[in-house]
């Protein structure tokens, strides 16, 4: 393992919950997207221009929030649980990380899964903090700007049907 490479990821991991001000933690989330997520510039810039107009939206206010946990200390207490997001399966079926298949379990395996959804909240990242502070419009925005990471993942398996990307499940 290269200590530079996973300092960097460590680090992006970190880094929001160490920011001091919003537009650190918000700079830090958009570090940590691309790098978990592999977005493109495209989508990097769509997403940080959401979180540039608004004036809240955030992973609560550096200044006065107090989470209960840090993102190390929750890997800690998942690492000493054994429990883990990461399921190489679920990845390959539905093309990126921490996504899980959906599909009848009565009729069906994950692999003829239709659709994926996150496992987590945004920023769908273990142990980061969840986004909150977001108007409809700003997470439709946000949706819009990281389904076509989703949907392009997805390997056409669920094609987006609407400029939302999202495809209503009939």
């Amino acid at each position: 393992m290269k200590i530079v490479p996973f300092l960097t990821v460590l680090l992006a991991i970190a880094a929001p919950a160490l920011a001091a001000t919003l537009a650190e933690q918000n700079a830090a989330l958009l570090a940590q997207l691309a790098e978990v997520h592999h977005l493109t510039t495209e989508q990097q810039a769509a997403v940080a221009a959401v979180f540039a107009r608004s004036p809240y939206i955030s992973q609560g206010n550096p200044a006065v929030t107090r989470h209960p946990a840090t993102p190390e200390e929750c890997r800690e207490r998942l690492a000493a649980a054994g429990a883990a997001y990461e399921n190489p399966r679920f990845a390959e079926i539905c093309g990126g990380p921490y996504m899980a298949p959906l599909y009848d379990p009565a009729t069906q395996s994950p692999a003829d899964a239709g659709a994926c959804i996150d496992q987590l909240e945004f920023p769908d990242v273990p142990c980061a903090y969840p986004v909150v502070w977001v108007r409809a419009n700003e997470a439709a925005a946000v949706c819009a700007a990281w389904s076509s990471l989703r949907w392009s993942r997805s390997r056409g398996r669920v094609p987006p049907d609407s400029a939302s990307g999202w495809r209503r499940l009939r």
